[in-house]
């Protein structure tokens, strides 16, 4: 029987990253089963002159969005949570007394609150991290600006825990579920662990002769390994250290795909270290696919990471990786992969250690057969099998 489903987080295209992808994913996998799918997001990140902002298609879908930050004079700072929240209730009132049987799958914390609040029984969280551990990294210089870090915090404390206590969870790891009962303080029963998917149509492995050809393409060298990363420009992903290591392994180059606050930080750390020619920084892509297909390792350089959707699409891809091992330093959930053989570890969160690392997983990737490691993945992973789970 035909379903409804509304698909919920805080962005989606044109910004770009991990949740926006499974979002994209997750709705190609409810029109595949003829159901009727919508996406409801702020309109975060969308230029201002971006067409059609308030109601859009996407790859065949409607995406509708509500203001962000409506209130542009000086009370908009504190005010706009509210007013935009309140904007967010009304769209999910008026789509629950369309069809109150909507399966709603949200990946924001705010937006599956508000979904319980507008009536929807049937309310599933894909949680994508625990707020505060995922702020952690983040550090003020001034007073005023660590005041603010801990408001923040409470208050997404605050949803995060309601929503983990009112909604049907899913989460992608151990340590995930872990995290997750110790904000919300309830039980194993309240979770289901799953596994995100990967497309396999859009991430595989090229041949040596059409590699050469897109390396070169990219001003790259296609003689000298290429180290790619992949993800938001903030603290916590660690791509200062992995930039640092760089300069320690000669004839190396590094692939950066992203955007955020720290790329002025990057950009700055390149030109000390001398390695303009050796580091290419590109912003998101809705064809990040190309990028895999011309890397040899991907980089997960995180210290906090529940998952991360980026390490299946390298694997799918054909690549091996290099990691920073669980620890006092480090909370991700790589380890629970079973991915083991295609990963080299850095055994703590350093840079002498993560160099160490990027130089076995050169030899390590030599001596990978990249469509066995894709055929891995594609086993592993699927977006079919998690979109069933979802939506029964």
């Amino acid at each position: 029987m035909k379903k409804n489903i509304l698909l919920l987080s805080n962005a989606y295209y044109p910004s770009i990253g991990g949740i926006e992808n499974s979002l994209r994913h997750l709705a190609e996998e409810a029109k595949y089963n003829n159901d009727s799918v919508k996406i409801i997001v702020s309109d975060l990140s969308v230029p201002a002159d971006y067409p059609n902002k308030e109601v859009d298609e996407v790859d065949g879908v409607i995406v509708q969005r509500y203001k962000i930050a409506p209130i542009e004079n000086m009370f908009g700072k504190f005010l706009n949570l509210i007013v935009s929240n309140y904007a967010l209730y009304k769209l999910l009132k008026k789509e629950f007394e369309q069809n109150s049987d909507t399966i709603v799958i949200a990946r924001f914390h705010f937006a599956a609150v508000i979904a319980k609040k507008a009536g929807f029984k049937n309310v599933n969280y894909v949680v994508p991290s625990i707020v505060r551990n995922q702020l952690k990294a983040e550090s003020k210089d001034t007073l005023i600006g660590r005041l603010a870090l801990k408001a923040r915090v409470f208050l997404h404390n605050i949803v995060q825990r309601k929503a983990l206590r009112t909604c049907k969870n899913y989460v992608f790891s151990q340590s995930m579920l872990s995290q997750c009962k110790n904000l919300a303080g309830n039980l194993d029963d309240d979770y289901n662990i799953t596994k995100p998917g990967i497309d396999a149509r859009r991430f595989f492995p090229i041949d040596t002769t059409n590699k050469y050809e897109k390396i070169s393409s990219f001003g790259l060298d296609p003689n000298k390994p290429i180290f790619l990363f992949i993800g938001r420009f903030v603290k916590a992903k660690g791509a200062d250290l992995l930039i640092k290591a760089l300069a320690s392994i000669p004839d190396s180059q590094l692939v950066m795909v992203g955007e955020g606050q720290e790329k002025q930080t990057y950009l700055e750390l390149v030109s000390t270290l001398g390695l303009e020619g050796r580091v290419k920084i590109f912003p998101p892509t809705k064809q990040v696919e190309k990028f895999y297909q011309i890397a040899s390792v991907f980089a997960m350089t995180s210290n906090y990471e529940p998952l991360g959707q980026t390490i299946l699409e390298a694997l799918a891809s054909g690549l091996c990786l290099v990691a920073f091992k669980k620890g006092p330093d480090v909370d991700t959930a790589t380890q629970e992969l079973n991915i083991d053989e295609f990963v080299c570890y850095a055994d703590n969160l350093s840079v002498e250690h993560l160099s160490s690392a990027m130089k076995a997983s050169i030899t390590l990737q030599a001596s990978l057969n990249s469509q066995e490691v894709h055929q891995v993945a594609t086993y592993k992973f699927s977006w079919a099998q998690l979109y069933s789970k979802l939506v029964c």
